[in-house]
């Protein structure tokens, strides 16, 4: 060990990319064990640098898997969903919710009040009534419960959220397909920042990749494509899912975010 010097090190490692970083990070903290422990006198591998990756680009989701938990008869997976997918609410956020703050139409998650659209208010009160009938007598004051949880006032655990979104989903990649829904109807980091809690840094992630050419080209932006139901509007000669509609070519300028919400909302209360 002690005769392996800088250049054997970089030789051992991939040209470039995360397996690099990941790789030299390793070999960084077995060299230091082995210095600490004095089998060797110097660690070859702590003056080597590694560029970080590169972001990774965000990607909308496969719309299928979407309609298939908004579809589904069980009403927790179904509110769930719809809140992350078209509020763009986090994993812990869904866990703390509480019922008071539900204020009619309105949903307050710490500085921010959501309105529901009513695909999400169908969803709300069909959950509710199911909660009702499944546990009168809890005194846990969360949304979201179980019968484990129904004796305490404690959230329920990150497990039970993603375990009732069904396979092939999670809260955080349907926020980032929200989010970059919203970057493509609206096009203004700083309206997506003020509305989902952002920093301008990573509201600059979604809208950066309005310039990718991949955007218009269906065989490197496969999902969704350009026949998915969220880029299709109102017309009267095409019905998907009891609605008319007719499919639409991605525009070049921005959509605001009224003919963001009215595609959403109208997708899911008629095809999804």
């Amino acid at each position: 060990m002690s005769a392996i010097v800088p250049d054997d090190v970089r030789a051992a490692l991939p040209p470039s990319g995360a397996n690099r970083c990941r790789m030299l990070r390793g070999l960084k903290s077995i060299f230091g064990l082995l210095r600490a422990r004095k089998a060797i006198f110097t660690n070859p591998a702590a003056r080597i640098l590694a560029e970080a990756p590169g972001a990774i680009l965000p990607m909308p989701l496969n719309v299928n898997d979407m309609r298939r938990a908004l579809n589904s008869t069980d009403p927790v997976q179904d509110l769930r969903c719809a809140l992350s997918a078209l509020h763009g609410l986090r994993s812990g956020q869904l866990r703390l919710l509480k019922l008071t703050d539900i204020d009619g139409a309105r949903l307050i998650v710490g500085d921010r009040v959501i309105v529901f659209v009513a695909p999400v208010r169908e969803r709300l009160t069909a959950y509710l009534n199911h909660r009702t009938a499944r546990r009168l007598a809890t005194a846990n004051p969360c949304l979201f419960t179980h019968p484990r949880y129904a004796n305490g006032t404690d959230p329920v655990g990150p497990r039970f959220v993603y375990a009732r979104l069904g396979p092939h989903l999670n809260t955080r990649d349907l926020r980032t397909d929200r989010l970059l829904q919203e970057a493509l109807a609206v096009g203004d980091a700083k309206r997506i920042s003020e509305m989902f809690g952002l920093t301008i840094d990573t509201a600059q992630r979604y809208t950066g990749i309005l310039g990718h050419p991949g955007l218009n080209d269906p065989d490197t932006f496969t999902r969704p494509d350009h026949r998915d139901p969220r880029r299709l509007h109102p017309a009267q000669d095409d019905a998907v899912g009891g609605k008319a509609f007719a499919a639409a070519p991605v525009p070049d300028a921005p959509r605001s975010p009224q003919s963001m919400e009215r595609r959403l909302s109208g997708v899911v209360s008629g095809g999804w």
